[in-house]
C-alpha cells in the first residue's frame, strides 16, 4: 500500500510540475559542411579527415601549418584555446583533440557503425580502450620521430630524451598491440576498421620518415597493408608520401 501511495503522489507530483522526460539529442542532418582545421603532416588531423571521407560527412579543410606556428595565432586561439591540431567548427560549436572529435562526428552524424557503433557498448568499450592507451604509447612515436630527426630541438633536450631511448619506447608498443590489440584480428578491435584503426594506423605509418624497420612486426605490417587498401587512406596520406618520397630522393 505505501508503494502505491508513494508511486500516485510522485506521478502526481510530475504531472502538476509539467516535468518532461529527458530527450536523447538527435543526430543532425545538416549538410552544412564543417570546418576542420588540419596540418596534413598531423597524424591526428589525417585520422579525422578520413573519418569524414569514409562516411561521407561535408566538410571544409582549413590548412593551419604547424612549422610555421600558425596554431600560435590569436586567431587560431579562438578556435582552439589550447592552439593544437586538429580543430573543428560546426557553426560556432568548436572541438579540439582528435579523439573527441571522431566520437562526435560518430555520435552526431549516420556514420558505418564499424567506425563506433552506437548499439554495442561492448565493442565501443574495446575501442575506447585502445583510443586511451594511444595516448602516452603509440603517440610516442612522433617523439622517437623528432629525437631522431632534430635532436637538438628544444623540447626533446628538456626532456632528455634520446633517438635510442625512443627507440625502444616504439619497439615495446608495437610489440603489444599485435600481442593486445590485433591478435589474429584483421583490425585492432575486430574484423572492421574503427576510429581506433585510423588513429593508430596514421600514427604508424610516419614511422616512414626514419625509415623504421617493420620486419620483428609481420602482423603490423600485414594491418598496415589492410589500411591502405582503401584508396582513401592512400588520398588522405598523399602529401605525407609525397614528402617520404622528397626524403628518399635527397638522401635524408
Amino acid at each position: 500500500m505505501y508503494e502505491e501511495n508513494y508511486r500516485d503522489n510522485l506521478q502526481n507530483f510530475i504531472a502538476e510540475n509539467n516535468f518532461s522526460q529527458p530527450r536523447m539529442e538527435t543526430k543532425t542532418n545538416s549538410n552544412k559542411p564543417i570546418k576542420l582545421y588540419i596540418d596534413y603532416i598531423s597524424q591526428p588531423a589525417r585520422a579525422v579527415l578520413a573519418l569524414c571521407k569514409f562516411n561521407n560527412i561535408p566538410h571544409e579543410v582549413v590548412e593551419v601549418r604547424v612549422f610555421r606556428n600558425q596554431q600560435k595565432t590569436s586567431s587560431y586561439a579562438q578556435i582552439n584555446p589550447l592552439q593544437k591540431i586538429p580543430a573543428l567548427d560546426e557553426e560556432g560549436f568548436t572541438l579540439s583533440e582528435s579523439h573527441a572529435m571522431m566520437r562526435y562526428l560518430c555520435n552526431s552524424r549516420n556514420v558505418a557503425p564499424n567506425w563506433y557503433p552506437q548499439n554495442d557498448v561492448k565493442q565501443r568499450a574495446r575501442i575506447d580502450v585502445y583510443l586511451d592507451w594511444h595516448h602516452l604509447n603509440t603517440r610516442r612515436c612522433t617523439w622517437f620521430i623528432v629525437a631522431t630527426r632534430f635532436p637538438d630541438a628544444p623540447y626533446i633536450k628538456e626532456q632528455n630524451m634520446t633517438a635510442e631511448g625512443e627507440k625502444k619506447h616504439v619497439m615495446q608498443t608495437l610489440k603489444k598491440i599485435e600481442d593486445i590489440f590485433l591478435q589474429d584480428k584483421k583490425f585492432l578491435c575486430g574484423e572492421e576498421m574503427s576510429i581506433a584503426d585510423l588513429s593508430a594506423c596514421c600514427e604508424i605509418i610516419q614511422l616512414h620518415m626514419v625509415k623504421f624497420d617493420f620486419s620483428p612486426y609481420p602482423k603490423i605490417t600485414k594491418w598496415l597493408e589492410r589500411c591502405f587498401e582503401s584508396q582513401i587512406m592512400k588520398d588522405v596520406h598523399s602529401f605525407l608520401f609525397s614528402v617520404l618520397t622528397k626524403m628518399q630522393d635527397s638522401k635524408l
